[in-house]
Protein backbone atom coordinates (compact mmCIF):
# COMPACT_ATOMS: atom_id res chain seq x y z
CA UNK A 1 0.00 0.00 0.00
CA UNK A 2 3.30 2.07 0.76
CA UNK A 3 4.28 2.11 -2.77
CA UNK A 4 0.69 2.23 -3.75
CA UNK A 5 0.09 -1.66 -5.41
CA UNK A 6 -3.13 -1.73 -6.11
CA UNK A 7 -3.42 -5.65 -5.97
CA UNK A 8 -2.55 -9.10 -3.86
CA UNK A 9 -2.37 -12.83 -4.99
CA UNK A 10 -2.23 -15.36 -2.33
CA UNK A 11 -1.19 -18.91 -2.75
CA UNK A 12 -3.96 -20.59 -1.01
CA UNK A 13 -2.51 -24.62 -1.65
CA UNK A 14 -3.43 -26.11 1.41
CA UNK A 15 -2.75 -23.57 3.90
CA UNK A 16 -6.66 -23.08 4.68
CA UNK A 17 -9.00 -25.29 6.87
CA UNK A 18 -11.21 -27.23 4.24
CA UNK A 19 -14.46 -28.42 5.79
CA UNK A 20 -15.12 -30.39 2.74
CA UNK A 21 -12.03 -32.23 2.81
CA UNK A 22 -9.87 -32.14 6.22
CA UNK A 23 -7.54 -34.90 5.07
CA UNK A 24 -5.99 -32.32 2.76
CA UNK A 25 -4.82 -30.14 5.66
CA UNK A 26 -3.93 -33.14 7.75
CA UNK A 27 -1.39 -34.22 4.51
CA UNK A 28 -0.50 -30.76 4.09
CA UNK A 29 0.99 -30.46 7.71
CA UNK A 30 2.43 -34.17 7.82
CA UNK A 31 4.03 -33.17 3.84
CA UNK A 32 5.73 -29.90 5.55
CA UNK A 33 7.16 -31.29 8.34
CA UNK A 34 8.88 -33.97 6.61
CA UNK A 35 10.07 -31.00 3.98
CA UNK A 36 10.97 -29.38 6.97
CA UNK A 37 13.61 -31.91 7.82
CA UNK A 38 16.29 -29.60 6.89
CA UNK A 39 17.60 -26.95 4.52
CA UNK A 40 17.28 -28.00 0.89
CA UNK A 41 15.15 -31.14 0.96
CA UNK A 42 12.76 -29.45 -1.36
CA UNK A 43 15.67 -29.08 -3.70
CA UNK A 44 17.09 -32.79 -3.00
CA UNK A 45 13.64 -34.27 -3.94
CA UNK A 46 13.29 -32.08 -6.67
CA UNK A 47 16.17 -32.42 -8.80
CA UNK A 48 18.02 -35.44 -7.34
CA UNK A 49 16.38 -38.15 -6.30
CA UNK A 50 13.71 -39.23 -9.01
CA UNK A 51 13.96 -39.57 -12.86
CA UNK A 52 11.43 -37.16 -13.90
CA UNK A 53 11.08 -33.45 -13.32
CA UNK A 54 9.06 -32.04 -10.46
CA UNK A 55 7.16 -29.06 -9.50
CA UNK A 56 8.61 -26.74 -7.04
CA UNK A 57 7.28 -27.46 -2.90
CA UNK A 58 6.16 -24.26 -1.55
CA UNK A 59 6.14 -25.59 2.24
CA UNK A 60 6.75 -22.17 3.45
CA UNK A 61 2.78 -21.55 2.56
CA UNK A 62 0.49 -20.91 5.49
CA UNK A 63 4.77 -22.09 7.82
CA UNK A 64 3.84 -25.42 6.85
CA UNK A 65 0.41 -25.09 8.82
CA UNK A 66 -2.89 -23.56 7.73
CA UNK A 67 -5.28 -20.85 8.53
CA UNK A 68 -8.87 -21.56 9.55
CA UNK A 69 -11.32 -20.29 7.39
CA UNK A 70 -12.08 -16.73 9.88
CA UNK A 71 -8.24 -16.04 9.88
CA UNK A 72 -8.56 -15.77 6.08
CA UNK A 73 -11.40 -14.29 5.81
CA UNK A 74 -10.08 -11.10 8.07
CA UNK A 75 -6.84 -11.11 5.87
CA UNK A 76 -8.82 -10.68 3.18
CA UNK A 77 -11.29 -7.82 4.74
CA UNK A 78 -7.48 -6.29 5.75
CA UNK A 79 -6.46 -6.33 2.23
CA UNK A 80 -9.92 -4.78 0.93
CA UNK A 81 -10.14 -2.14 3.39
CA UNK A 82 -6.78 -0.82 1.64
CA UNK A 83 -8.06 -0.58 -1.31
CA UNK A 84 -6.47 -3.88 -2.64
CA UNK A 85 -7.83 -6.34 -5.00
CA UNK A 86 -7.20 -9.84 -3.75
CA UNK A 87 -6.64 -12.77 -6.01
CA UNK A 88 -6.17 -16.06 -4.23
CA UNK A 89 -4.07 -18.92 -6.19
CA UNK A 90 -5.45 -22.18 -6.55
CA UNK A 91 -2.86 -24.38 -7.53
CA UNK A 92 -4.84 -26.89 -10.22
CA UNK A 93 -3.14 -29.49 -12.65
CA UNK A 94 0.35 -29.12 -11.57
CA UNK A 95 1.94 -27.76 -8.21
CA UNK A 96 -0.91 -30.01 -6.54
CA UNK A 97 0.93 -31.62 -3.85
CA UNK A 98 -1.62 -30.47 -1.35
CA UNK A 99 -4.07 -31.96 -2.76
CA UNK A 100 -2.70 -35.58 -3.63
CA UNK A 101 -0.35 -36.09 -0.97
CA UNK A 102 -3.55 -37.97 0.76
CA UNK A 103 -4.96 -38.67 -2.97
CA UNK A 104 -2.22 -40.20 -4.35
CA UNK A 105 -4.86 -42.53 -6.36
CA UNK A 106 -5.37 -39.35 -8.48
CA UNK A 107 -1.62 -38.61 -9.62
CA UNK A 108 -0.81 -38.59 -12.67
CA UNK A 109 2.52 -40.94 -11.61
CA UNK A 110 1.41 -43.91 -9.70
CA UNK A 111 5.02 -44.53 -9.07
CA UNK A 112 5.40 -40.88 -7.08
CA UNK A 113 5.44 -40.70 -3.46
CA UNK A 114 5.42 -36.94 -3.51
CA UNK A 115 2.66 -36.76 -6.61
CA UNK A 116 2.24 -33.43 -7.96
CA UNK A 117 -0.02 -33.60 -10.65
CA UNK A 118 -2.97 -34.66 -10.93
CA UNK A 119 -4.75 -36.72 -14.11
CA UNK A 120 -6.91 -34.54 -16.10
CA UNK A 121 -9.06 -37.73 -17.57
CA UNK A 122 -10.19 -38.81 -13.84
CA UNK A 123 -13.28 -36.91 -13.16
CA UNK A 124 -12.56 -37.49 -9.02
CA UNK A 125 -10.06 -34.95 -9.68
CA UNK A 126 -12.29 -32.27 -10.70
CA UNK A 127 -14.75 -33.35 -7.68
CA UNK A 128 -11.82 -32.67 -5.58
CA UNK A 129 -11.02 -29.66 -7.02
CA UNK A 130 -14.07 -28.47 -7.30
CA UNK A 131 -14.72 -28.75 -3.96
CA UNK A 132 -11.96 -26.76 -2.47
CA UNK A 133 -12.64 -24.08 -5.26
CA UNK A 134 -16.29 -23.33 -4.32
CA UNK A 135 -14.86 -23.20 -0.50
CA UNK A 136 -12.00 -20.50 -1.65
CA UNK A 137 -14.55 -18.48 -3.53
CA UNK A 138 -16.71 -18.99 -0.36
CA UNK A 139 -14.03 -17.38 1.45
CA UNK A 140 -12.68 -14.88 -0.93
CA UNK A 141 -15.46 -13.66 -2.48
CA UNK A 142 -12.91 -12.88 -5.59
CA UNK A 143 -13.50 -11.36 -9.20
CA UNK A 144 -10.42 -12.95 -10.39
CA UNK A 145 -9.00 -16.52 -9.48
CA UNK A 146 -5.44 -17.58 -10.32
CA UNK A 147 -5.39 -21.48 -11.35
CA UNK A 148 -1.44 -22.19 -11.92
CA UNK A 149 -1.11 -24.20 -14.27
CA UNK A 150 2.81 -23.70 -14.47
CA UNK A 151 5.57 -26.58 -14.52
CA UNK A 152 3.38 -28.70 -16.21
CA UNK A 153 6.01 -31.75 -16.88
CA UNK A 154 3.98 -34.97 -15.89
CA UNK A 155 2.32 -35.33 -19.08
CA UNK A 156 0.57 -38.20 -20.56
CA UNK A 157 1.85 -41.16 -18.43
CA UNK A 158 -1.51 -43.34 -17.17
CA UNK A 159 -3.61 -45.63 -18.29
CA UNK A 160 -6.43 -42.91 -18.93
CA UNK A 161 -4.52 -40.23 -20.35
CA UNK A 162 -1.94 -42.53 -22.33
CA UNK A 163 -2.21 -41.29 -26.22
CA UNK A 164 -4.37 -38.08 -25.89
CA UNK A 165 -2.12 -34.99 -27.17
CA UNK A 166 -0.46 -33.34 -24.35
CA UNK A 167 -1.81 -29.89 -25.91
CA UNK A 168 -5.48 -31.62 -25.85
CA UNK A 169 -5.21 -32.79 -21.98
CA UNK A 170 -3.59 -28.96 -20.97
CA UNK A 171 -6.45 -27.10 -23.06
CA UNK A 172 -9.31 -29.21 -21.73
CA UNK A 173 -8.16 -28.83 -18.17
CA UNK A 174 -8.35 -25.14 -18.36
CA UNK A 175 -11.53 -24.76 -20.37
CA UNK A 176 -12.97 -27.26 -17.11
CA UNK A 177 -11.92 -24.79 -14.90
CA UNK A 178 -12.68 -21.82 -16.45
CA UNK A 179 -15.95 -22.95 -16.95
CA UNK A 180 -16.82 -23.75 -12.91
CA UNK A 181 -15.56 -20.42 -12.12
CA UNK A 182 -17.42 -18.53 -15.29
CA UNK A 183 -20.77 -19.70 -13.82
CA UNK A 184 -20.18 -17.71 -10.48
CA UNK A 185 -18.60 -14.80 -12.85
CA UNK A 186 -15.28 -15.01 -11.86
CA UNK A 187 -12.38 -14.46 -14.15
CA UNK A 188 -9.87 -16.71 -14.90
CA UNK A 189 -5.94 -15.93 -14.43
CA UNK A 190 -3.04 -18.39 -14.86
CA UNK A 191 0.21 -18.94 -15.29
CA UNK A 192 1.62 -18.69 -19.21
CA UNK A 193 4.81 -19.93 -20.12
CA UNK A 194 3.39 -24.17 -20.90
CA UNK A 195 1.50 -22.16 -23.92
CA UNK A 196 4.43 -20.27 -25.32
CA UNK A 197 6.86 -22.12 -27.69
CA UNK A 198 10.25 -21.11 -25.78
CA UNK A 199 13.75 -21.53 -26.69
CA UNK A 200 17.20 -21.02 -26.33
CA UNK A 201 19.93 -19.72 -28.58
CA UNK A 202 21.12 -23.01 -29.25
CA UNK A 203 17.30 -23.92 -30.12
CA UNK A 204 16.78 -26.02 -26.59
CA UNK A 205 13.06 -26.04 -25.76
CA UNK A 206 11.96 -25.20 -22.92
CA UNK A 207 8.26 -24.05 -21.12
CA UNK A 208 5.56 -25.34 -23.58
CA UNK A 209 8.09 -26.75 -25.79
CA UNK A 210 9.32 -30.54 -26.37
CA UNK A 211 11.42 -30.54 -23.49
CA UNK A 212 14.19 -33.35 -22.73
CA UNK A 213 14.63 -34.40 -19.20
CA UNK A 214 18.02 -34.63 -17.91
CA UNK A 215 19.53 -36.24 -14.59
CA UNK A 216 20.96 -33.26 -12.42
CA UNK A 217 23.64 -35.71 -11.21
CA UNK A 218 24.56 -37.50 -14.07
CA UNK A 219 23.53 -35.90 -17.39
CA UNK A 220 22.11 -39.18 -18.67
CA UNK A 221 18.75 -38.60 -20.53
CA UNK A 222 15.42 -39.68 -19.00
CA UNK A 223 12.66 -38.43 -21.69
CA UNK A 224 11.01 -35.82 -23.09
CA UNK A 225 8.19 -33.45 -21.81
CA UNK A 226 5.92 -32.98 -25.28
CA UNK A 227 4.54 -29.83 -26.29
CA UNK A 228 1.46 -28.20 -25.03
CA UNK A 229 1.92 -24.36 -26.54
CA UNK A 230 -0.85 -25.43 -29.20
CA UNK A 231 -3.06 -25.25 -26.33
CA UNK A 232 -2.65 -21.42 -26.77
CA UNK A 233 -5.33 -21.28 -29.70
CA UNK A 234 -8.00 -23.95 -27.42
CA UNK A 235 -8.59 -21.87 -24.43
CA UNK A 236 -10.54 -18.52 -24.03
CA UNK A 237 -9.12 -15.54 -24.98
CA UNK A 238 -10.17 -14.06 -21.85
CA UNK A 239 -8.18 -15.63 -19.43
CA UNK A 240 -5.61 -13.06 -17.99
CA UNK A 241 -1.76 -14.08 -18.78
CA UNK A 242 0.71 -14.05 -15.79
CA UNK A 243 3.82 -14.05 -18.30
CA UNK A 244 6.82 -14.59 -16.32
CA UNK A 245 9.12 -15.28 -19.53
CA UNK A 246 9.63 -11.82 -19.72
CA UNK A 247 13.47 -11.97 -19.35
CA UNK A 248 14.42 -15.16 -22.12
CA UNK A 249 12.68 -13.20 -25.20
CA UNK A 250 11.15 -10.18 -25.72
CA UNK A 251 8.93 -11.33 -28.37
CA UNK A 252 7.06 -13.99 -26.03
CA UNK A 253 4.39 -11.46 -24.75
CA UNK A 254 3.02 -10.83 -28.80
CA UNK A 255 1.56 -14.19 -28.77
CA UNK A 256 -1.10 -13.61 -26.59
CA UNK A 257 -1.31 -9.90 -27.18
CA UNK A 258 -1.93 -10.50 -31.10
CA UNK A 259 -4.78 -12.81 -29.85
CA UNK A 260 -6.53 -10.19 -27.86
CA UNK A 261 -5.57 -11.61 -24.14
CA UNK A 262 -5.00 -9.72 -21.29
CA UNK A 263 -1.03 -9.76 -20.28
CA UNK A 264 0.73 -8.75 -16.99
CA UNK A 265 4.12 -9.72 -16.18
CA UNK A 266 4.67 -12.25 -13.64
CA UNK A 267 7.44 -12.59 -11.24
CA UNK A 268 8.62 -8.84 -12.05
CA UNK A 269 12.05 -7.46 -11.15
CA UNK A 270 11.88 -4.51 -12.45
CA UNK A 271 15.81 -3.62 -12.17
CA UNK A 272 16.24 -6.76 -14.33
CA UNK A 273 13.88 -5.72 -17.05
CA UNK A 274 14.84 -4.73 -20.16
CA UNK A 275 12.74 -1.45 -22.44
CA UNK A 276 9.93 -1.02 -19.81
CA UNK A 277 8.22 1.77 -21.61
CA UNK A 278 8.70 0.27 -25.25
CA UNK A 279 7.26 -3.31 -23.84
CA UNK A 280 4.61 -1.31 -21.73
CA UNK A 281 3.51 0.56 -24.88
CA UNK A 282 2.85 -2.83 -26.47
CA UNK A 283 -0.15 -3.37 -24.33
CA UNK A 284 0.90 -5.39 -21.32
CA UNK A 285 -0.89 -4.00 -18.36
CA UNK A 286 1.70 -3.59 -15.66
CA UNK A 287 3.38 -6.60 -13.43
CA UNK A 288 3.49 -8.36 -9.93
CA UNK A 289 6.19 -9.30 -8.04
CA UNK A 290 6.69 -12.34 -6.35
CA UNK A 291 7.64 -13.91 -3.05
CA UNK A 292 8.36 -17.68 -3.38
CA UNK A 293 9.59 -18.16 0.94
CA UNK A 294 8.37 -17.33 3.84
CA UNK A 295 6.07 -14.43 4.03
CA UNK A 296 8.47 -12.43 7.08
CA UNK A 297 10.54 -9.30 6.60
CA UNK A 298 14.05 -11.00 6.43
CA UNK A 299 13.03 -13.33 4.14
CA UNK A 300 11.73 -10.66 1.70
CA UNK A 301 14.50 -8.69 2.53
CA UNK A 302 17.52 -10.82 1.67
CA UNK A 303 15.77 -12.64 -1.32
CA UNK A 304 15.97 -8.95 -2.89
CA UNK A 305 11.47 -8.76 -3.18
CA UNK A 306 11.45 -5.14 -0.59
CA UNK A 307 13.87 -3.74 -3.07
CA UNK A 308 12.28 -4.76 -6.37
CA UNK A 309 8.93 -3.48 -4.64
CA UNK A 310 10.50 0.28 -4.35
CA UNK A 311 12.22 -0.20 -7.34
CA UNK A 312 9.44 -0.93 -9.37
CA UNK A 313 6.93 1.18 -7.77
CA UNK A 314 8.94 3.96 -9.89
CA UNK A 315 8.23 2.05 -13.12
CA UNK A 316 4.61 1.38 -12.42
CA UNK A 317 3.88 5.41 -11.60
CA UNK A 318 6.18 7.30 -12.82
CA UNK A 319 6.39 7.77 -17.11
CA UNK A 320 9.72 9.84 -16.71
CA UNK A 321 12.03 6.46 -15.94
CA UNK A 322 14.38 5.95 -18.50
CA UNK A 323 16.34 3.18 -18.86
CA UNK A 324 19.73 4.94 -18.30
CA UNK A 325 18.51 5.57 -14.53
CA UNK A 326 18.96 2.52 -12.75
CA UNK A 327 21.83 4.10 -10.47
CA UNK A 328 19.45 7.16 -10.06
CA UNK A 329 16.35 4.99 -8.94
CA UNK A 330 17.92 2.68 -7.01
CA UNK A 331 19.43 5.08 -4.79
CA UNK A 332 15.58 6.42 -4.20
CA UNK A 333 14.71 3.00 -3.59
CA UNK A 334 17.58 2.78 -0.91
CA UNK A 335 16.60 5.88 0.90
CA UNK A 336 13.05 4.92 0.76
CA UNK A 337 12.83 1.79 2.29
CA UNK A 338 15.57 2.96 4.98
CA UNK A 339 12.64 5.83 5.76
CA UNK A 340 10.05 3.42 5.54
CA UNK A 341 11.97 1.06 8.13
CA UNK A 342 13.28 3.96 10.29
CA UNK A 343 11.42 7.29 10.32
CA UNK A 344 9.29 6.35 13.28
CA UNK A 345 11.88 5.57 15.47
CA UNK A 346 14.45 8.55 14.54
CA UNK A 347 11.39 10.95 14.90
CA UNK A 348 10.85 9.43 18.16
CA UNK A 349 13.91 10.19 19.25
CA UNK A 350 13.77 13.52 18.22
CA UNK A 351 11.20 14.12 20.99
CA UNK A 352 12.08 11.81 23.70
CA UNK A 353 13.14 13.89 26.78
CA UNK A 354 16.62 13.50 28.30
CA UNK A 355 18.00 11.35 30.61
CA UNK A 356 15.25 8.92 29.62
CA UNK A 357 17.41 6.35 28.18
CA UNK A 358 18.88 5.47 24.71
CA UNK A 359 16.74 5.02 21.74
CA UNK A 360 19.74 3.63 18.93
CA UNK A 361 22.93 3.73 17.91
CA UNK A 362 23.73 5.58 14.15
CA UNK A 363 26.05 3.51 12.63
CA UNK A 364 27.90 3.58 9.50
CA UNK A 365 30.34 0.83 8.54
CA UNK A 366 31.47 -2.00 5.84
CA UNK A 367 33.61 -5.27 5.69
CA UNK A 368 35.84 -6.95 3.63
CA UNK A 369 34.52 -10.16 4.42
CA UNK A 370 32.45 -11.69 1.36
CA UNK A 371 30.09 -14.92 0.91
CA UNK A 372 28.04 -15.59 -2.39
CA UNK A 373 24.77 -14.00 -2.77
CA UNK A 374 21.80 -16.64 -2.37
CA UNK A 375 18.32 -16.90 -1.62
CA UNK A 376 16.14 -18.41 0.83
CA UNK A 377 12.87 -20.13 -0.53
CA UNK A 378 11.48 -23.35 -2.11
CA UNK A 379 12.78 -25.27 1.08
CA UNK A 380 16.08 -23.23 1.78
CA UNK A 381 15.85 -21.57 4.99
CA UNK A 382 17.23 -18.10 6.19
CA UNK A 383 19.46 -18.96 9.41
CA UNK A 384 20.93 -15.32 9.67
CA UNK A 385 22.73 -16.99 12.67
CA UNK A 386 24.72 -18.47 9.62
CA UNK A 387 25.67 -14.75 8.61
CA UNK A 388 27.03 -13.32 12.03
CA UNK A 389 30.17 -11.73 11.50
CA UNK A 390 30.49 -9.83 14.99
CA UNK A 391 28.46 -7.72 17.35
CA UNK A 392 28.14 -4.07 19.05
CA UNK A 393 28.54 -4.80 22.87
CA UNK A 394 26.59 -2.08 24.13
CA UNK A 395 27.98 -0.97 27.78
CA UNK A 396 25.60 1.01 29.82
CA UNK A 397 25.82 3.34 32.30
CA UNK A 398 24.88 1.02 35.36
CA UNK A 399 27.35 -1.24 34.41
CA UNK A 400 25.95 -4.13 32.25
CA UNK A 401 25.89 -4.73 28.65
CA UNK A 402 24.25 -6.22 25.69
CA UNK A 403 25.45 -7.56 22.39
CA UNK A 404 23.58 -6.28 19.53
CA UNK A 405 24.67 -8.64 16.67
CA UNK A 406 26.08 -7.58 12.99
CA UNK A 407 24.50 -10.02 10.23
CA UNK A 408 26.05 -10.64 6.85
CA UNK A 409 23.27 -9.26 4.48
CA UNK A 410 20.85 -8.05 6.89
CA UNK A 411 22.89 -4.49 8.73
CA UNK A 412 26.51 -5.17 6.83
CA UNK A 413 27.93 -6.58 3.27
CA UNK A 414 31.40 -6.39 1.54
CA UNK A 415 32.70 -2.89 0.93
CA UNK A 416 33.17 -3.86 -2.77
CA UNK A 417 30.07 -3.54 -4.55
CA UNK A 418 28.85 -2.89 -7.86
CA UNK A 419 26.17 0.22 -8.44
CA UNK A 420 25.82 0.09 -12.00
CA UNK A 421 24.35 -3.18 -14.09
CA UNK A 422 24.74 -4.75 -17.54
CA UNK A 423 23.86 -7.68 -19.84
CA UNK A 424 24.90 -10.65 -20.04
CA UNK A 425 25.82 -10.92 -23.52
CA UNK A 426 26.82 -14.30 -22.89
CA UNK A 427 23.49 -15.80 -22.11
CA UNK A 428 21.71 -17.83 -24.08
CA UNK A 429 18.72 -16.23 -23.60
CA UNK A 430 17.36 -13.44 -26.43
CA UNK A 431 16.60 -11.29 -24.01
CA UNK A 432 18.91 -11.66 -20.93
CA UNK A 433 17.43 -9.49 -18.44
CA UNK A 434 20.39 -6.97 -16.64
CA UNK A 435 22.18 -9.00 -14.30
CA UNK A 436 22.47 -6.33 -10.71
CA UNK A 437 24.82 -6.99 -7.98
CA UNK A 438 22.45 -8.93 -5.51
CA UNK A 439 25.08 -8.67 -2.76
CA UNK A 440 24.49 -4.85 -2.42
CA UNK A 441 20.63 -4.76 -2.78
CA UNK A 442 19.88 -7.39 -0.13
CA UNK A 443 20.65 -5.04 2.44
CA UNK A 444 18.05 -2.58 1.21
CA UNK A 445 15.84 -1.66 4.13
CA UNK A 446 17.87 -2.62 7.33
CA UNK A 447 20.59 -0.09 5.86
CA UNK A 448 21.21 2.78 3.20
CA UNK A 449 24.04 1.68 1.00
CA UNK A 450 26.25 4.60 0.76
CA UNK A 451 29.38 4.89 -1.56
CA UNK A 452 32.62 6.58 -0.49
CA UNK A 453 34.50 6.83 -3.13
CA UNK A 454 35.20 3.46 -4.53
CA UNK A 455 34.01 2.01 -1.33
CA UNK A 456 30.30 0.65 -0.19
CA UNK A 457 29.46 1.45 3.29
CA UNK A 458 25.95 0.95 5.36
CA UNK A 459 24.34 3.01 7.52
CA UNK A 460 22.32 0.48 10.16
CA UNK A 461 20.16 1.80 12.64
CA UNK A 462 21.07 -0.53 15.97
CA UNK A 463 17.90 -0.39 18.14
CA UNK A 464 18.45 -0.08 21.94
CA UNK A 465 18.22 -3.73 23.54
CA UNK A 466 17.18 -1.96 26.75
CA UNK A 467 15.48 1.32 25.65
CA UNK A 468 15.50 2.31 28.97
CA UNK A 469 19.04 2.19 30.02
CA UNK A 470 21.42 4.93 28.47
CA UNK A 471 24.56 3.82 26.43
CA UNK A 472 27.68 4.61 27.09
CA UNK A 473 30.03 3.23 25.09
CA UNK A 474 29.92 0.79 21.93
CA UNK A 475 32.95 -2.04 21.65
CA UNK A 476 33.54 -3.58 18.34
CA UNK A 477 33.91 -7.62 18.73
CA UNK A 478 34.32 -9.31 14.98
CA UNK A 479 33.71 -13.17 15.07
CA UNK A 480 33.31 -14.38 11.54
CA UNK A 481 34.95 -17.64 11.10
CA UNK A 482 38.70 -17.04 9.35
CA UNK A 483 38.65 -13.66 10.72
CA UNK A 484 37.57 -10.47 9.53
CA UNK A 485 38.07 -6.37 9.26
CA UNK A 486 34.59 -4.07 10.21
CA UNK A 487 35.45 -0.73 9.54
CA UNK A 488 33.39 1.78 11.42
CA UNK A 489 32.70 5.34 9.43
CA UNK A 490 30.56 6.86 11.79
CA UNK A 491 28.66 6.36 15.14
CA UNK A 492 26.67 8.05 17.13
CA UNK A 493 24.53 7.17 20.34
CA UNK A 494 20.87 8.43 20.68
Amino acid sequence: VHYHYNTIVLEVGGAMAYESHPEINEGWVRYCEEMYEYSGKTTQIQEHTFPWYKNSIHAENGGGRFLAKEQVRELVAYCKERMLDVIPEVPSLSHCDYLLINHPELGERKDDPYPDTYCPSDERAYELLFDVLDEVIDVFRPDTVHIGHDEYYSIGLCDRCKGKPAEQLYADDIRRIYGHLAQYGIQTMMWSEKLIAAADRNGQGFGGSAVPMYNEDTGAYMGTIPATHPAIDRIPRDIVMLHWYWSINREYEDEFLRRGMRVIFGNFHGHTFVDWGGRLAGGVQGGIISNWSALTEANMQRNGVLFSMAYSAYLFWHDSCEEDQYETIAELAFANLFAYRYGGLLEAAERKAPGTGSAYVDIVHTTDYFTAYRVFFDGIFLDNDEYRIGEYVLEYADGTEAAVPIVYGMNISNKDRSWSRHIDERSLLTTAGYRCDSSLLETAYTTLPVRYGAETYYRWIARNPHPGKTIERVRLQATAPGGCAIMVKQMRIH
